[in-house]
């Protein structure tokens, strides 16, 4: 049997079955739906094998920024008032923490690590936000990029804090969309997937090769250009 996710469940759902009911007022004329009962399905597997390669770039993300703020700021990397870790950075921290509780563990930083989400990450090669309610910023270039994590990025040359931020950001929008069950067919999805690759290569060319061998993506593109070819 098929196994839909929620958001196609409530694509399919939704659609309409038959005309509405009419009204005293004129009606505007409907909005078409984009894709039929087959695309959606279609469409869902491909968002599906997208967040698999997002997954895999997530890991090396992390193990990769951990490991450098570690060897930087030591076992305490996310206690050390020295890292400068803004207000946003520090609640997630301590919401990765509540739920280690709440489950019962002990935290430990290697539980605190696995907790932290995609965004956490993404969030340390950015600019830095605000530290305190008097309005003070971090400055994450100084704390973060310079003194570890621009080491994070070994097999990228000449690489800027702001060069590495721009792609992984665009990709954890990309994540995003995914994760609420928001379309995606629209975007240029063959050079999302290439820049997906291409980061994960700039910290472990095994990481790139593991992720590449394992995608799904450029099978079920190459299934969807072509049926798109049939079809037209």
């Amino acid at each position: 049997m098929l196994k839909l996710s929620p958001g196609t469940r409530s694509h399919l759902s939704s659609l309409p079955d038959r005309p509405p009911r009419a009204s005293g007022r004129p009606r505007r004329p409907a909005k078409p739906w984009p894709l039929g009962v087959d695309e959606v399905l279609k469409w869902d597997t491909v968002s599906a094998a997208f967040y698999e390669v997002l997954q895999g770039l997530e890991i090396a993300l992390r193990n990769a920024l951990d490991r450098q703020l570690t060897g930087c700021y030591g076992a305490a990397r996310y206690d050390n008032p020295a890292v400068g870790l803004d207000l946003g950075a520090l609640e997630r921290v301590a919401k990765a923490r509540l739920e280690i509780a709440r489950a019962g563990q002990v935290s430990t930083p290697a539980r605190v690590v696995a907790r932290l989400s995609f965004g956490f990450w993404v969030s340390l090669v950015g600019a830095g936000g605000r530290l305190d309610l008097a309005g003070g910023r971090a400055c994450y270039e100084m704390t973060l990029w310079r003194p570890a994590l621009r080491r994070a990025f070994p097999h990228r040359t000449v690489l800027t804090r702001i060069a590495a931020y721009q792609p992984l950001n665009a990709l954890r929008k990309l994540r995003n969309r995914i994760a609420h069950h928001e379309p995606i067919f629209a975007r240029q999805l063959v050079e999302d997937h290439e820049r997906i690759l291409e980061v994960t290569g700039w910290m472990s060319p095994g990481a790139r090769a593991w992720v590449e061998g394992r995608s799904r993506v450029p099978v079920l593109l190459g299934a969807s250009n072509q049926a798109t070819a049939v079809a037209g």
